[in-house]
């Protein structure tokens, strides 16, 4: 059985500041062309110090509002994720631009729009769309060793076999494969179909040679059409999925 995904090897963007330890706090490490939109990347403060107002001044004014409602490293985290959706829409040329939040919390997107935003310690990421006809979700992820330990939550017994297949290494990133796109697939649709969505309502594959994904939803006629992608990046592994109900 082949293993998980290989390295992600595409370029940055020009301008996009360098990845590693001395990319300065909110400015932007990458925002390039993706499959499913445009992906962008953050990089955050290892401190949770109020975000500095020449930062939130690059928000939009309702962005800056709901950021001051926040403190410590929430507040860092929602402003990380924010300005990568800003840099992942300059792309598609849009200047105005305004990440807003929904009734269950998610962030909403201008009309004509889908994004998703993602975080860990050091990086938020964004996905953008320039269509809202298909959802869109994104994961992080950077912890092996805790993908390991949730793995019993996480796989369902097919996968927990076919996992068993691979080699150590190749296991545990497969695992961490398998949490961030099911985590970015339950982005992506729970809001669409309005219900609380587990581990169990998608299944992973790697048989393929690469991560496939399929929704396994219980009560549905028909599954949502679901596309995946992941990369390895940041130190971890970004998922991305976008998804159409039918």
């Amino acid at each position: 059985m082949t293993g998980p995904t290989e390295p992600n090897r595409a370029g940055r963007a020009e301008g996009a500041a360098p990845e590693g330890p001395h990319v300065p706090p909110y400015a932007t490490v990458f925002a390039r062309s993706h499959a499913f939109g445009v992906l962008a990347a953050v990089a955050l403060p290892s401190t949770k110090d109020r975000v500095p107002e020449a930062v939130l001044a690059r928000l939009d004014a309702r962005e800056v509002e709901a950021a001051r409602s926040l403190t410590g490293f929430d507040q860092v985290r929602w402003v990380g994720g924010r300005l990568a959706a800003h840099a992942a829409a300059r792309h598609f040329g849009v200047r105005r631009w305004a990440l807003l939040v929904g009734r269950q919390h998610e962030p909403v997107a201008p009309e004509g729009f889908a994004a998703s935003i993602s975080h860990k310690r050091t990086f938020a990421v964004a996905l953008v769309s320039d269509t809202d006809a298909r959802s869109v979700g994104v994961d992080l992820e950077d912890d092996v060793v805790a993908a390991s330990r949730i793995a019993e939550a996480v796989l369902r017994p097919e996968e927990r076999a076919a996992l068993e297949e691979l080699e150590e290494e190749d296991r545990a990133r497969a695992r961490l494969e398998t949490f961030a796109l099911k985590e970015a697939a339950f982005k992506a649709l729970a809001v669409p179909l309005g219900r609380v969505l587990t581990f169990e309502d998608a299944r992973v594959d790697f048989s393929s040679g690469r991560a496939e994904l399929a929704m396994t939803v219980a009560g549905l006629a028909c599954q949502p059409r679901v596309e995946c992608r992941v990369e390895r990046e940041l130190g971890g592994v970004i998922a991305a999925v976008r998804a159409e109900i039918r």
